[in-house]
């Protein structure tokens, strides 16, 4: 950007970056299902009855009732799980690295802004949202 020094070598370099993350999240989904189940009880006849099918008792000459049923209905819960992986994007990222080259010196500092998307707090099970901001700093030497 701007060159200094008598062979011209010493300078200010701005290169400001856009990146775009993108990639196939994997992860389970945990829902329910309910549905209402018909079932069919049986009430037992009488005491000493002759079974299901009914007939005479022994030693009476009397004739058993067969048992009745009801009809209840039930609620059954059932947990599933479904395995969800789907491509998308991940992150947005910007940054802005400054180097300054004195001779055969070079300072660098990067500032990064990063947007994390789909974001999950586990302990809360919510979503999360923010912008994180970084910075990267350092020095080299050429031979």
């Amino acid at each position: 950007m701007i060159k200094t020094g008598a062979s011209k070598t010493n300078g200010l370099k701005v290169a400001p970056t856009i990146t775009a993350y993108t990639g196939t999240q994997s992860f389970y989904e945990t829902y329910y299902t309910t549905s209402q189940v018909q079932r069919a009880v049986t009430n037992p006849g009488a005491p000493g009855s002759a079974g299901i099918l009914g007939g005479l008792i022994p030693g009476t000459g009397t004739v058993a009732t067969p048992p009745s049923q009801t009809i209840i209905t039930e609620t059954d819960t059932q947990q599933k799980q479904q395995q969800v992986k789907q491509y998308t994007l991940l992150a947005a990222s910007a940054t802005l690295p400054i180097t300054y080259t004195v001779n055969k010196v070079q300072f660098t500092l990067t500032p990064y802004f990063i947007k994390p998307f789909n974001q999950v707090d586990y302990n809360s099970n919510t979503s999360m949202s923010g912008l994180y901001f970084l910075f990267t700093g350092g020095v080299g030497v050429t031979f």
